[in-house]
């Protein structure tokens, strides 16, 4: 089964938060947009840890990078006014998006994503 992770699925477990024993076992091999990658890079960064770092410890997820090109980038402005009440973010939507597109089931540590109603089968990995 392909499937899709988010950010905040990569930080949970870089940063030891429990999660599911499903999910530890999903993580190699799963599908990330590159937006969502920047946005783990950022978050580390952010937090003091150099990006060279940032980059050796998310490699070893062996996480398949799906570059965001024009179509990615329609659909993720689609989902604008579908998910602004949520206050997601560009990198939400760019994952949401992907999920779409190419019928993904996507794992999220995002409480909030539960509250969409997009027709996507989203699961919390908590």
């Amino acid at each position: 089964m392909t499937h899709l992770v988010d950010a905040s699925f990569i930080l949970a477990l870089m940063l030891d938060e429990p999660v599911s024993e499903e999910s530890e076992e999903l993580v190699g091999g799963s599908m990330i947009s590159a937006v969502n990658l920047s946005e783990i890079y950022r978050k580390l960064v952010d937090n003091g840890v150099p990006l060279i770092d940032a980059i050796t410890e998310t490699n070893r997820f062996r996480l398949r990078i799906v570059p965001f090109g024009d179509v990615l980038a329609e659909e993720a402005a689609r989902l604008r006014p579908l998910t602004r009440h949520l206050g997601m973010s560009f990198a939400d939507r760019a994952c949401l998006a992907l999920a779409g597109l190419e019928n993904l089931t996507v794992y999220t540590a995002d409480r909030i994503w539960m509250e969409l109603n997009l027709g996507l089968d989203i699961r919390m990995i908590r």
